[in-house]
């Protein structure tokens, strides 16, 4: 329960903070609750801020075409300015602006494609 109420807390910074991730922490702290108290799992699940979101990493709904894209826009987004900055403000070999284009352009067909199997 401990590490659930850590990792909701990280979670909750990430709403509001920019560089704090949000997914995977809500993700854990889901896991962790579920396995140590449901009851505060089922908390977690109707808070506020997450409720619309829980039902996509549940797997119990699919992600819309429009959450797809909105995805994608904010993932290529920040890759295409940091590979600019690496290729033109740095001193760093080209395969450190290429891996991150590449991985991108992995993360793209994961996004579109991946369907996670429905609960119930």
């Amino acid at each position: 329960a401990g590490l659930g109420a850590v990792c909701f807390a990280i979670a909750l910074a990430g709403v509001v903070l920019p560089v704090v991730p949000t997914t995977f922490p809500l993700m854990c702290s889901l896991l962790f609750l579920a396995r140590s108290s449901p009851a505060l799992e089922r908390r977690v699940r109707e808070f506020g801020p997450f409720k619309p979101y829980i039902r996509f990493i549940d797997g119990s709904t699919p992600m819309p075409l429009r959450a797809k894209l909105v995805s994608c826009v904010l993932m290529w987004v920040p890759v295409l300015i940091a590979s600019y900055m690496l290729a033109t403000h740095t001193d760093a070999p080209a395969v450190a602006w290429i891996s991150t284009i590449m991985l991108a352009v992995i993360g793209t067909p994961v996004i579109f494609f991946w369907r996670p199997k429905l609960v119930g």
